[in-house]
């Protein structure tokens, strides 16, 4: 259940790190879905691993990567607006 649970909102929520168009978060969405399952699959094919669990850890990987992105992104976006000079 937990793996259901992992595949249905690991995408959604990369996908919405990076966009907040609902269209491209759909068409993304489905990109990870893809990209984790058949990246999970080889992984755990080179390394001799549980399918399930290494999807699983290979998608929350990447999630934890888009959630990083998304934060840094917003602090630089937050450090060019500060670092502007002031007109007087």
């Amino acid at each position: 259940i937990s793996m259901v649970i992992a595949l249905r909102t690991f995408p959604a929520t990369a996908a919405r790190q990076l966009t907040h168009d609902i269209r491209k978060m759909m068409v993304l969405s489905v990109a990870f879905s893809v990209v984790f399952c058949l990246g999970g699959l080889w992984l755990s094919y080179v390394f001799d691993l549980a399918s399930g669990a290494t999807i699983i850890l290979f998608s929350g990987a990447t999630l934890v990567l888009t959630l990083a992105l998304s934060r840094w992104r917003g602090r630089m976006r937050g450090a060019g607006e500060t670092m502007s000079p002031v007109a007087d």
